[in-house]
């Protein structure tokens, strides 16, 4: 299957610096419960200006018959 999350990263007045879909392996976030996870990304935002980072899905596919 296939997850995708988007990212939204706030700078200090709580406004998006940037935003982006990231796909990951739904093997990884199991269907009841939490995973941790790494994001990595290339972004123009500085480190000092990002406040947080919000993380939601997007969209998900459960694994079909062919995969």
């Amino acid at each position: 299957g296939q997850t995708c999350l988007r990212v939204n990263l706030l700078g200090r007045q709580g406004t998006v610096i940037d935003s982006f879909v990231q796909s990951m392996d739904a093997a990884m976030a199991p269907a009841k419960g939490a995973a941790r996870f790494r994001i990595v990304a290339e972004t123009p935002a500085r480190q000092g200006e990002i406040k947080k980072a919000e993380v939601t899905v997007e969209r998900s596919r459960s694994r079909g018959r062919w995969d």
